[in-house]
């Protein structure tokens, strides 16, 4: 089900605009996520999206390295310290700091 979903989204998209960029899926590198879901969309899309609000830099490698795609990290924080619901959490400028410094250095 997943593959006919994702070819007939690619299609529709060529179809119309044989240049559109198509980003695929934002998966989230954290949480369980059928493999077969996952690898359904590789063949449809450009690049590979994920959000990671862990440890973004272990997750990079999986996708490029499995298809030789580019990867995008759509969205990622450095939730050390999650706050309480409803509560703030500042920014952790280290950790942002620590996490491009480390992406930069990634093929993908």
């Amino acid at each position: 089900m997943a593959r006919a979903y994702y070819r007939t989204t690619h299609d529709a998209l060529r179809r119309h605009d044989p240049h559109h960029l198509i980003l695929g899926e934002r998966d989230e590198a954290n949480e369980a996520v059928a493999r077969e879901v996952v690898e359904a969309a590789w063949p449809f899309v450009d690049v590979r999206s994920f959000q990671d609000f862990r440890e973004p830099v272990a997750h990079l490698d999986e996708g490029h390295g499995k298809t030789g795609q580019p990867v995008l990290l759509a969205d990622a924080a450095g939730l050390r310290n999650p706050a309480r619901p409803r509560g703030f959490v500042p920014n952790d400028g280290e950790w942002y700091a620590e996490v491009l410094a480390a992406l930069f250095d990634k093929p993908g």
